[in-house]
C-alpha cells in the first residue's frame, strides 16, 4: 500500500470553496474543525452537511458540489493511493463514522 500526499491545505474563515464543483484523480480527506459547509456526490443522490468535529471523504474521480453554509476552519488532504488500495478504496463516501472524541 503506498499513499501519497498531493495536496494538503489548511484555511480559516474560509467563505467559498476555490473548487465548488467537480472531480479529482485523487481522495480528498477532509477535517473540519468549525463553520459548516454542504459536500453533494449527484452520481450517488447523497447530500450531507459536515459541521466541527466531522472527516468528510470523497473518492477518486467522483463528482462533488460543495457549499459553505458557515465560514469553516479546515484542513484538507489530496491522497492518491493504489487502485488495488485496501484502506483508501473501502472508505465510505461522505462523513467518515469516527466517534467525536477521536476527531477532536
Amino acid at each position: 500500500m503506498k499513499h501519497n500526499v498531493i495536496f494538503y491545505n489548511s484555511e480559516t474563515d474560509k467563505t467559498s470553496f476555490q473548487l465548488q464543483s467537480g472531480t479529482r484523480p485523487w481522495g480528498i480527506l477532509m477535517l473540519i474543525t468549525a463553520g459548516r459547509y454542504t459536500l453533494e456526490l449527484p452520481n450517488i443522490k447523497q447530500m450531507y452537511t459536515l459541521s466541527a468535529n466531522t472527516i468528510s471523504y470523497i473518492p477518486p474521480n467522483t463528482f462533488f458540489i460543495r457549499k459553505v453554509e458557515d465560514p469553516i476552519r479546515f484542513h484538507q488532504f489530496h491522497i492518491q493511493c493504489e487502485a488495488n488500495d485496501r484502506l483508501m478504496n473501502h472508505l465510505p463516501f461522505g462523513i467518515l463514522p469516527l466517534p467525536t472524541e477521536q476527531v477532536c
